[in-house]
């Protein structure tokens, strides 16, 4: 998994050195995040790889025009959102589309810290629990903030909200994970 760094490196050498295997690299650590945050806006894991296969297909043809940005992980996101929407509004989707119709995402299996290994492993199945019980918009903002680890600002951005409204989703997500792994005391 490559930091921010990392993808910054990345997206460099493929914009400016043409770098094939930058580009692969870059496909594999953005692949999994990025299918599923494209999943949640059309709501098909299918049409969702699909798309993801076809934002690569364009920065590939368009790496010597892409920006010199200082977040390009933002800017990718960013254009995996507007394939999204395209897509939407060509299936004539977008004028129903809400965030409660959207699939649960799936919690995704990362290699513990040494703090994850002293959770138990009931601990660890009641908070993924409480995650997929989240309203749709909520576990959204969730995951993004905490997995993918985007700004409250930049989540905003991404899903054309407010950071009030991130902030609000965010209170709510966190209120109701800690109200589910409560430790029940011995009296």
């Amino acid at each position: 998994m490559y930091n921010l760094q990392g993808i910054k490196e990345l997206y460099d050498r493929v914009c400016r050195q043409d770098d094939m295997t930058a580009y692969q690299q870059l496909f594999l650590a953005l692949e999994n995040p990025l299918i599923a945050f494209i999943k949640a806006l059309v709501g098909v894991e299918e049409v969702a790889e699909e798309l993801y296969s076809d934002l690569f297909v364009k920065i590939w043809a368009r790496r010597s025009s892409l920006p010199d940005t200082a977040h390009p992980r933002n800017y990718i996101y960013t254009m995996a959102r507007n394939l999204a929407l395209d897509f939407l509004k060509k299936e004539r989707y977008l004028h129903s589309i809400e965030f409660n119709e959207i699939d649960p995402l799936e919690v995704q299996d990362l290699a513990p810290t040494p703090e994850e290994q002293v959770i138990s492993k009931e601990m660890v199945r009641k908070i993924e629990g409480a995650i997929n019980l989240l309203p749709a918009r909520c576990r959204l903002i969730f995951k993004m903030v905490k997995e993918d680890g985007f700004k409250y600002r930049e989540v905003a951005e991404l899903l054309g909200i407010s950071v009030n409204t991130v902030e609000v989703q965010m209170a709510i997500a966190l209120k109701k994970v800690a109200a589910s792994v409560k430790f029940r005391t011995l009296a």
